[in-house]
Formats: C-alpha cells, sequence, structure tokens
C-alpha cells in the first residue's frame, strides 16, 4: 500500500475509535469540560499516531548501508529461502493500472480537501459580511454588535452578534451570558478545529462525528454556566425554542444549536458522580491498543525497503524468463532471434561429468525483440531444476549473459525480465549490456499468472530510461578513455576511474569522513593521495538503472597500534562517566570503539548500546590526532575488557 493511503487509513481508524469511545463511554456524562479537552486533544493525536513506530526502540540494521553485490542476472526460487541480494525495486516498475488507480482516489481526496477548504472560505466571508454591516455597541474586552436583520444570535472570537430588538430584556441577558461563556472560554477555537478536521477527513464521517460532538459540547459547557448563575431552567429552556431559525452564519457558537433535545435532556440530568471520571483513563490504553495495531513489523519492512531478509514461501505454478534483445551497434531491436529453451538437472558435487541440459525448444524474438517464455512447474518432480534461454545463433550465444531461472517442489514466484544490449564483436564489450526489471510483486507476494503483453508492455516503458543510460555511458566512455579524478561528472553522471557510472547529480551524495561533501571536494581530497579500489563506497550500482543514494568516502586507517607512552597525560584523556554519557552524541561527533575508528557508512559504523559501554573517554590534542590526524577531540568507547581493545593506550601507565 501507497506510504500516503496507509497513513490515512490509520488516520480514519484512529479517528473513528476517538469518535465512538465518546459516543459510547463518555457523552452520556456530565464532565463537559474533561470532554471538551478529550475531543480536541485525542483528535490530534490522531495526526500522530500513525507516525509512532513501538518497534523503533529495537536494534534495526539500517538497510540502505548493505553492500549491494554485483551478479549474474538470476531470480532464485529454492526450497528453502535464502538472502539475496539488496536493492531496491525501481520505483517506476508499477503496473500502470494500480498506479493509475492510486492517482484517481488521490485526486479525488485532494479534490474534496480543495471543495472543503473553499466552503470554509465561504464561511469566513460571510461573517466579514455580517460584521462589516453590524453597529459596534460596546468594544471593551468583549465587543457587542447589533445586527438589524432576523438572526439567531452567536458569538465568534472576542465579539458577540445579536438583535435586540427580537427579544426581551431577561432574554437578552441570558443570551449574553450563554455567548460570553463561549468568549471567555475561547470556544471559536474548537469550533475551527472541527471545521479544519472536516476538510482534512471530509471522507470521514468520524470526523463529522467528532465535529458535531465538539460543537454540541460547547452548547453543553454554555448551558451549565448560565444555569449556575441562577437562570431558571424551565424559563430558560422555552428561550432555546423561542430562539429559532437558520443560522445566518454557521462558522460560529450558535445560541439555539440543533439538537435542542439532547441539550434540554442534558440540562435535566443529575450531576454525574466522580467515580465515573475513571472512564478517562481508558482512552489512554486504547490509543496504545492502537499504536500496537499500527506498529511496523520488522520483518516486512526489511522486506519492504530491500529483498534481503526471510522471505515468505509462496505456491507458484510457473516461471517466468522473458525480455528484450537491443543491438548495440544500431540501437534497433533484434527480431527473429533463436532461443533455445534447456532444463538443466542439479549441480552433482564430485561429478565427473555434469549432465548435459535437455533442450525443450525454440522461441523467437518478436518484431520488437521480445521474447517470452513460461515455464510449468507444477509437476516438477526433481527439486533445483533450472531453465535457461540461450541464443542459437553463434553469433550472439559468446555474449550471453545467460537467462536462468530456479525453481523447485514449493517455489516463490518465479520471474525474469531483462533488456539485453548485445554486439555481433565479441570485444566491442563498449556497447555491450543489460538491466533488470523486477516485477511489482518481487520478491514476495501472491504468484501472478504474467500474460505476454503485460510483460512487454512492462518492458517497453523501462526500455527509454535504459537506453538513455546506455547512451550516457557509451559517451562517457569515449570522451574519457583514463579520467583522472576519483569523480568525474558527465552530463548529469558520475563515472569513477574504472569509467563505471556510479550516480547521477540530484539523485547521489557524496560524504567524506562522515560529511556530506561535493564531488569536487572529494577529487580535491585525494588528488595526492591513493584510493583503495571501492574505498568508502557503501555499495556498487547493479546494472538495472539504479544506483546508490549515498557513496562514502575516508582518508583515514580504520584502526591503528597502541600510541606512544608520552601522548598519554591528563591533558590528552579526559574521562567521563558512563551514567552521565549521552550516547546520542555518537551521532554526530567521531568516535573509537574497542579501538576501531567508526565513521557514518564507512568502517564497521557500529553504535553501542548505553548498557554495553563500560568506558567512556575524550581523546584530546595530540593523542587525538594520533589515531585521526584532523581532529583534536575524539571520543574513546569500550565495551570489552582492555585486552580485547584495539590499539589501546597505556592508560594505567599515566
Amino acid at each position: 500500500m501507497s506510504p500516503i493511503f496507509d497513513y490515512l487509513l490509520k488516520l480514519s481508524i484512529s479517528l473513528a475509535v476517538v469518535g465512538l469511545f465518546y459516543q459510547l463511554v463518555l457523552r452520556r456524562h456530565t464532565f463537559y469540560t474533561e470532554n471538551r479537552w478529550y475531543l480536541l486533544k485525542y483528535s490530534a493525536l490522531s495526526f500522530f499516531i500513525p507516525f509512532i513506530d513501538l518497534n523503533r526502540a529495537l536494534p534495526q540494521t539500517d538497510l540502505d548501508k548493505v553492500p549491494l553485490v554485483q551478479h549474474l542476472p538470476t531470480i532464485q526460487s529454492l526450497s528453502t529461502p535464502g538472502p539475496v541480494p539488496a536493492f531496491e525495486t525501481p520505483g517506476a516498475i508499477v503496473a500502470e493500472s494500480e498506479l493509475a488507480w492510486g492517482d484517481w482516489v488521490l485526486l479525488l481526496l485532494l479534490a474534496g480537501v480543495v471543495f472543503m477548504f473553499l466552503r470554509l472560505l465561504l464561511h469566513g466571508v460571510a461573517y466579514l459580511r455580517i460584521k462589516r454591516r453590524a453597529r459596534l455597541v460596546s468594544e471593551e474586552s468583549v465587543k457587542i454588535y447589533h445586527v438589524e436583520r432576523n438572526i439567531v444570535p452567536f458569538s465568534f472570537g472576542n465579539a458577540i452578534f445579536i438583535n435586540p430588538t427580537l427579544h426581551q430584556e431577561s432574554e437578552l441577558q441570558e443570551i449574553m451570558l450563554h455567548e460570553l461563556v463561549h468568549v471567555r472560554q475561547r470556544h471559536t477555537f474548537d469550533i475551527l478545529f472541527g471545521e479544519v478536521l472536516c476538510v482534512l477527513n471530509w471522507y470521514n464521517p468520524f470526523a463529522w462525528l467528532i465535529r458535531h460532538a465538539i460543537r454540541q459540547n460547547l452548547e453543553f459547557i454554555a448551558d451549565r454556566a448560565v444555569l449556575e448563575n441562577g437562570v431558571d431552567a424551565r424559563a430558560y429552556q422555552f428561550l432555546l425554542l423561542k430562539v429559532s431559525g437558520v443560522p445566518e452564519f454557521r462558522l460560529a457558537n450558535q445560541f439555539n444549536f440543533s439538537s435542542l433535545k439532547q441539550r434540554i435532556i442534558m440540562m435535566n440530568r443529575r450531576e454525574t458522580a466522580k467515580v465515573y471520571m475513571v472512564r478517562f483513563f481508558f482512552a489512554l490504553p486504547m490509543m496504545l491498543v492502537l499504536l500496537a495495531m499500527f506498529r511496523t513489523d520488522i520483518e516486512a519492512l526489511a522486506q519492504k525497503e530491500s529483498p534481503q531478509g526471510t522471505l515468505q514461501t509462496v505456491e507458484a505454478n510457473y516461471a517466468y524468463l522473458a525480455g528484450i534483445l537491443i543491438d548495440g551497434a544500431t540501437g534497433q531491436p533484434l527480431a527473429n532471434v533463436p532461443l533455445e529453451e534447456k532444463e538443466h538437472a542439479p549441480f552433482v558435487m564430485n561429478a565427473e561429468k555434469q549432465p548435459e541440459p535437455k533442450v525443450l525448444g525454440t522461441i523467437y524474438t518478436d518484431a520488437d525483440g521480445f521474447y517470452f517464455w513460461k515455464v510449468d512447474i507444477r509437476e516438477q518432480e526433481q527439486e533445483d531444476i533450472s531453465y535457461s534461454l540461450q541464443p542459437k545463433d553463434k553469433k550472439y550465444k559468446e555474449l550471453w549473459w545467460g537467462s536462468n531461472v530456479f525453481a523447485s517442489h514449493n517455489p516463490l514466484i518465479s520471474a525474469e525480465f531483462k533488456v539485453a544490449i548485445l554486439t555481433e564483436n565479441l570485444m566491442d564489450r563498449l556497447r555491450q549490456d543489460y538491466y533488470l526489471v523486477f516485477p511489482p510483486n518481487y520478491p514476495v507476494g501472491t504468484p501472478v499468472d504474467y500474460e505476454p503483453s503485460t510483460v512487454k508492455q512492462l518492458l517497453l516503458a523501462n526500455l527509454p530510461k535504459f537506453t538513455a543510460e546506455h547512451t550516457l555511458k557509451i559517451d562517457f566512455k569515449k570522451a574519457y578513455w583514463k579520467p583522472r579524478d576519483i569523480i568525474t561528472k558527465f552530463r548529469e553522471g558520475y563515472f569513477n576511474k574504472e569509467r563505471e557510472l556510479i550516480g547521477y547529480e540530484g539523485m547521489t551524495e557524496f560524504y567524506l569522513d562522515g560529511k556530506q561533501a561535493t564531488y569536487e571536494e572529494v577529487n580535491r581530497e585525494f588528488k595526492q593521495r591513493p584510493i583503495a579500489l571501492g574505498f568508502g563506497q557503501n555499495s556498487n550500482p547493479l546494472t538495472s538503472a539504479k544506483v546508490p543514494k549515498k557513496i562514502y568516502y575516508q582518508t583515514f586507517v580504520n584502526f591503528k597500534d597502541t600510541p606512544p607512552a608520552e601522548l598519554v597525560n591528563e591533558n590528552t584523556v579526559e574521562w567521563v562517566a558512563v551514567t552521565n554519557f549521552d550516547i546520542d552524541t555518537l551521532q554526530n561527533e567521531p568516535y573509537m570503539l574497542d579501538g576501531f575508528r567508526q565513521v557514518l557508512g564507512t568502517s564497521s559504523n557500529l553504535v553501542p548500546l548505553k548498557e554495553e559501554i563500560v568506558r567512556v573517554a575524550i581523546l584530546k590534542n595530540k593523542l587525538a590526532r594520533y589515531y585521526a590526524p584532523k581532529l583534536d577531540k575524539l571520543w574513546w568507547i569500550e565495551t570489552r575488557p582492555p585486552a580485547e581493545v584495539q590499539g589501546r593506550p597505556d592508560f594505567a601507565q599515566r
């Protein structure tokens, strides 16, 4: 589910729980002030509950920092699921019908919000029109306006609007008393809150229920205040019946708000015993239940962000091999290329000769270079049989990267969709490339019976970005035979010294020693300094139109031997009590953990738990520079016995 719809669903459920709890548990009691704060606070809390994750307290692996592994394009479906390379499914690879449905729903929701907002503005315009035509008769702490129209008395902000000619003197006193309660207790805020709630949740009936409950409860509060000032209850109730009509301005506290019957019932009801206030304490566990319902399952989160983790075993009836072949020399599709369908027996350990593959048939690419093979594995008896497609034409056979899929008795949904760019010349590696397109439900989900037309549409939709990236890489290799810089920017792409595409402008961020840097700063830092192959990079891009979002470089060694004894003294070491140490410090400042340097994105990048730490020190000046030449301060964290700490200074000697 889209994160937006997931949030809206959780918000709707939260508002439903808040509204139903009020209607079923709290509404019948006379705790009007407490009910007011319940409706406001818990309705507002509903907007934040979907963001609260109870699993945040549990240690989790940052999946963005798991290295990406370049691998042959195979999709495996084994009996016992194991770890697979960590990568993100490209966001564009989603069925068009699903995207269209989600877009239409989102547009409908936004249209409703816009309509409701305009409705709210119209109410505001109506208020300004009434205020402009009214006559101000008192502008003390509460402003009183006389209106020469047949209106129901109302208040808004610190102003009261009334037509005195429509009421007797005694009635005016009771009406003014009622409206003064609204003004002095700032009930306009509650009214506006309810309106905004319905603007944002116009589709949710429980939002409208809460809005009505807020307005009705405010009238309960004002009615009670009037009666507590000695006004006769029966006379006051008759006044409510008398002052009837259509409100001139709905965005206000109306003296004769609807549901008069319920207001009269509540006025005649005996005050609820204080012991029933315990019911408000039930609201807290109710919210905790919601948090438990909305918690993010860690394993599901891992599978959502990356295919690495435990995969669910799903029955599948078919495996699929499909793709598009492109001529690297001309950029045109390779039509009518014969591909042999082969079945491979399981690999036999210690065998002198492996079994020969069984040829099942031949398929041909169509005019668009598209091929599709649907393998029926329902009757498969032997486990771990693999299937492959290989060109019969010798001129492409040596260049084929292989198109394989493995299946077993209880496989996951298995499919490999690929765009391959081939050339007849074996040595023309410049123009050869391939890109993987992952099915929308990969690697988990219910089995899908793919149709050739659907798969072809999916591949063709991604073909333009693949060919654009392929052209970018070819043009760079033509322009730069041997790049001099660590990072070379060419058009919108970033390339390394090996002439590999490593990122895109506006998409990929560079970090140097844990701090974000520009690619020019990285180049300057390593101008006179060697850099190891892949040094400081957290990932290598898969050749599937995907590049890493972040690449890290570092200029220091990860550990050193014990420093000279003369560097360890009271001026270079400051001990810190573990109980006073703020573990969040390690999120922003460099530190050594058991003798190993830790920096964002590089090294082991470990953060210990507070209860694991046994000693904390601050290394200063020369001692800090011994481990990190650019630093005058470095945290020293130990979680192990001194003898097990790498390169530990001889603190005891000093």
